[in-house]
C-alpha cells in the first residue's frame, strides 16, 4: 500500500468513525428525549443535545476499539 493509499485509508477510516459517534449520540439524546416524554408534567427536563467535543470523545472511543481490533 502506498503512502497515499494509506492516507486515504485512514482519511476514509477517520470520517466513518465520526458518522458512527454521531450516530450513537443522536440515539443517544433521542432515547433520553423520549423517556423525558414518559414523566409527568412538571417533572420533565430538558435534553441537551451533544456538542462537538462530546462527537470527538465518542469517535475517538470507536477509533481505539477499531484500531486494538486490527492490530
Amino acid at each position: 500500500m502506498t503512502k497515499e493509499e494509506k492516507a486515504t485509508h485512514y482519511q476514509t477510516l477517520r470520517t466513518e468513525t465520526l458518522k458512527m459517534a454521531m450516530t450513537i449520540l443522536d440515539a443517544r439524546v433521542q432515547r433520553d428525549i423520549e423517556n423525558q416524554k414518559l414523566l409527568p408534567t412538571g417533572r420533565q427536563e430538558q435534553v441537551e443535545s451533544y456538542s462537538a467535543i462530546d462527537v470527538c470523545s465518542e469517535a475517538k472511543m470507536l477509533f481505539e476499539f477499531i484500531m486494538d481490533t486490527i492490530n
